[in-house]
């Protein structure tokens, strides 16, 4: 067997960087946004399949107390500051199904201790971090929060629905749904004990 031109042998080189570079696309993403906080840092990342299909969800980072966090809810930067203290809450799902394991995180900066919620029967997360007030339609919010209990509220176009978590048993100890008229007030209200 002959050796390699010169021109083979670039050829070759180019072929394999430019494979690389599709698969790393591909896979990970190349970040197309990143915002600090004093608190975390989140990172967009864009990959092949959004190019692809624009309809996709794009990657997702939050990089808090030296932890990665994946498939983030919501918009930059992902998470909401808890009254009271030095934590923040965000909202996770997990793999290609974005209504599959879905977990509320509230995580103290201090401490570094994460306490996990299972909330996957909930639409809560997808408006964090949007620009509107909280309580306006089309926001996700804290409306209280204590060491042992946060209550989380999320609003629609004629509804709100709002959730009471308990930190300490890890669980969503009640939930209520307020329905809207037009003009803006309640008209009926729904309320189940122990979950969403």
């Amino acid at each position: 067997m002959r050796p390699l031109t010169r021109r083979a042998r670039y050829a070759r080189a180019v072929w394999v960087l430019a494979t690389t570079l599709i698969a790393y696309f591909a896979f990970c993403g190349i970040p197309v946004q990143t915002i600090k906080t004093d608190k975390a840092t989140a990172r967009v990342y864009l990959t092949l399949g959004n190019v692809l299909n624009p309809n996709t969800d794009v990657k997702t980072r939050l990089i808090a107390g030296g932890r990665t966090y994946r498939n983030l809810r919501g918009s930059p930067p992902f998470y909401l500051d808890v009254p009271g203290g030095k934590r923040i809450l965000f909202v996770t799902h997990g793999g290609a199904s974005a209504s599959s394991e879905v977990t509320l995180h509230v995580f103290d900066l201090e401490t570094k201790a994460d306490i996990c919620v299972d909330i996957t029967d909930t639409g809560f997360g997808w408006d964090i971090g949007s620009d509107r007030k909280p309580g306006a339609q089309f926001t996700d919010w804290i409306e209280s929060a204590q060491p042992e209990k946060i209550v989380v509220s999320r609003r629609s176009l004629d509804w709100k629905h709002t959730m009471e978590i308990n930190l300490n048993s890890k669980t969503i100890e009640r939930g209520q749904v307020f329905y809207y008229d037009e003009s803006g007030h309640v008209t009926n209200s729904i309320m189940k004990e122990g979950g969403p």
